[in-house]
């Protein structure tokens, strides 16, 4: 389990068109249930190739509470109006119990 602090994404390594716009960072115990952790609409700091971004998770009610699992989901089209979602990785941090 993890109480996390934060996660970096990179970018797409080779397309700029298809990069990631809108997102949540959501954390579950079940598999079944999410919680948003975290969620950036129009972010435009990953628009480009290859780029590196750290976002923290900085909403206080879940700095204490642990998950299971952690996921990414797209919340609507990338920089190319299109679902696909493209990153090349995404790290999380934060402290594990």
């Amino acid at each position: 389990r993890i109480i996390p602090s934060g996660y970096m994404i990179e970018s797409c390594t080779y397309d700029i068109s298809e990069t990631l716009r809108s997102w949540a960072i959501e954390g579950s115990n079940d598999n079944q249930y999410w919680k948003t952790l975290d969620s950036q609409v129009n972010n435009d700091s990953l628009n480009g190739v290859g780029l590196f971004h750290l976002f923290a998770i900085s909403n206080y009610k879940y700095n204490t509470e642990s998950f299971k699992y952690l996921r990414i989901r797209q919340a609507g089209s990338n920089w190319c109006e299109n679902d696909s979602l493209f990153i090349t990785s995404i790290e999380f941090y934060g402290r594990i119990i």
